[in-house]
């Protein structure tokens, strides 16, 4: 990669704010798949965040029962621009899950499913990161009426709820969300290398 640390710095600015919004994306994206409450205020501002963007892609992309289409597409279309905005400061890498991804001189297709990748990494960090955050705020603040904790175990149970069914508590302790962290970390690891190497 050229350009020293001024490009690295870039790199970094561009990364952030993008992988961010992309992470409030996919947050309305789950907040509509498992019907949350629209009155936490967490959800209020994912709501808020989005809707600027959103309404108008709806109107090309309805949504598909309780699934917003458009959410995810908008999603990858904010990857596909970072690869974009990389390729156009002759930034010759991305860091994808823990990989790093050539993207000079690499034909559109390619790069198209390099962002596909992205979003599955960024799909499965989202997952890890809500339940370790779950699970820390159970530790720390158990007392229900956390509007932070209200939405993570919302979007979280679909993924948690069949684990806990079938491992039984431990000493009174619920080892269901460490069981999934592991198994979304494996998920990664097994998943996104052969995915990167058909780019």
């Amino acid at each position: 990669m050229g350009g020293g640390y001024g490009t690295d710095a870039l790199q970094f600015l561009i990364r952030t704010l993008i992988d961010l919004y992309a992470v409030v994306v996919l947050l309305r994206f789950a907040l509509q798949a498992v019907r949350a409450d629209y009155f936490n205020p967490v959800a209020q501002f994912v709501v808020q965040a989005t809707r600027p963007v959103l309404n108008p892609l709806r109107r090309a992309i309805p949504p598909i029962g309780r699934y917003d289409i458009a959410a995810l597409v908008l999603a990858l279309a904010l990857l596909w621009l970072k690869l974009a905005l990389y390729g156009a400061l002759s930034i010759d890498t991305v860091y994808i899950g823990g990989y790093v991804q050539p993207i000079q001189h690499v034909w559109l297709g390619s790069l198209a499913w390099i962002g596909v990748v992205d979003l599955i990494a960024l799909v499965i960090d989202v997952a890890f990161f809500a339940i370790l955050v779950m699970a820390i705020l159970s530790w720390v603040a158990p007392a229900g009426g956390n509007p932070v904790m209200e939405m993570l175990q919302r979007v979280t149970d679909p993924l948690i709820r069949p684990v806990r069914r079938m491992l039984p508590l431990i000493g009174g302790v619920d080892l269901s969300p460490l069981v999934v962290l592991i198994g979304l970390q494996l998920l990664k690891m097994l998943l996104l290398r052969p995915l990167l190497v058909l780019a």
